[in-house]
């Protein structure tokens, strides 16, 4: 689930996929709903490989922004896993890490399964951090 950020910043979906923010006027539910929408549309063009590049940059917005946590979490999915984009584990784990400093139990969970099974090349299997995550 997706929440505004505290300024109350709006995101704007541009039709070429670019975003910006504006300052919400009407309320903090049309932007919570609009920042949801946001990251609707990205998760359909990354996990349904539609235009993951677009995707990603509307989760790496809606990450840098701070209006959505959530976007953390799929970076971080997106890239340990190479999901119709080039792995990087190491950014992907970057992302997962941030979403776990925000409590977000998809992040904890995400990141416990990391630790669990490893990433080749970027984390080694930790069961006893695995299981802290999942705790």
């Amino acid at each position: 689930r997706c929440t505004t950020n505290v300024e109350g910043l709006l995101p704007v979906v541009l039709p070429d996929g670019s975003m910006y923010t504006r300052k919400d006027t009407a309320s903090a539910s049309t932007a919570a709903s609009c920042t949801q929408q946001a990251f609707d549309l990205a998760t359909a063009l990354v996990f349904n490989d539609i235009d993951a590049p677009r995707g990603v940059a509307l989760y790496t917005n809606l990450a840098e922004t701070g209006n959505c946590i959530d976007a953390h979490v799929a970076l971080g999915i997106t890239f340990v896993e190479g999901l119709n984009v080039s792995t990087d584990a190491q950014r992907g784990l970057a992302h997962l890490r941030i979403a776990c400093q925000h409590a977000s139990a998809q992040g904890y969970y995400e990141m416990g399964t990391a630790l669990y099974s490893g990433v080749e090349g970027a984390l080694e299997e930790d069961e006893r951090a695995a299981f802290q995550m999942f705790a």
